[in-house]
């Protein structure tokens, strides 16, 4: 199956309207069911832009292999990538690990101001 046959039966699957995901990702009107029409592939902008508006993997999404319920969150932290045999995190998991650190540490300096607030008006 390509992955435009995936796009549709997600669609279908999630009873969403392929126009607001079109918008959602940036595309024309109707481009979704063209390139399924025409046998057309897709970019790599194109399957990026539609695995993470309809949170999916972009695994799934392209070999059709990995949970289609899958976060895009969670393949990004799981999926390594290999540069001239040195074995990297992806950009992307990078900053989603950064970005949760800062979560942690918002949640950490909260319970801080609280416990001290709590302690003045003691």
């Amino acid at each position: 199956m390509r992955a435009i046959n995936r796009v549709w039966q997600i669609i279908k699957d999630k009873k969403l309207i392929p126009s607001n995901i079109e918008k959602q990702c940036g595309f024309s009107n109707g481009y979704l069911k063209r390139t399924l029409e025409q046998s057309s592939s897709m970019g790599e902008d194109a399957l990026d832009k539609i695995a993470i508006n309809l949170d999916i993997s972009l695994n799934y999404l392209i070999r059709g292999n990995d949970s289609k319920n899958e976060p895009i969150e969670n393949y990004l932290l799981n999926e390594p990538v290999v540069t001239y045999g040195v074995n990297k995190a992806s950009p992307a998991a990078n900053i989603l690990m950064d970005i949760k650190e800062i979560a942690n540490r918002i949640d950490k300096i909260a319970q801080t101001v609280l416990e001290f607030e709590s302690a003045k008006s003691k």
